[in-house]
């Protein structure tokens, strides 16, 4: 499963969030951003606390394609974001 996170600087929340199931999923990509978005909290800051690390990895590759000057930021694998929701 793919998850993608777009954010925009001086603005906390993603200004999108898209999922690929590759058509393996029991729920619609869209449901799941619909999950997504309920569920957890997304700003950057939060994901940072999550992980335990202020020193999230990021990537400038993304500068010198489709003429973007954005870098890329990857979140470790084992970094665990906590739900909003608690049973």
């Amino acid at each position: 499963m793919l998850v993608q996170l777009s954010y925009a600087i001086g603005v906390a929340e993603p200004l999108s969030i898209h999922v690929d199931t590759y058509g393996t999923g029991k729920k619609t990509d869209e449901e799941l951003v619909e999950v997504i978005r309920k569920n957890w909290d997304l700003r950057p800051g939060v994901i940072g606390m999550s992980c335990k690390s202020s020193n999230l990895t990021s990537s400038t590759d993304a500068a010198h394609s489709a003429g973007t000057r954005s870098p890329t930021a990857s979140i470790p694998q084992d970094c665990v974001l906590r739900s909003l929701w608690q049973p």
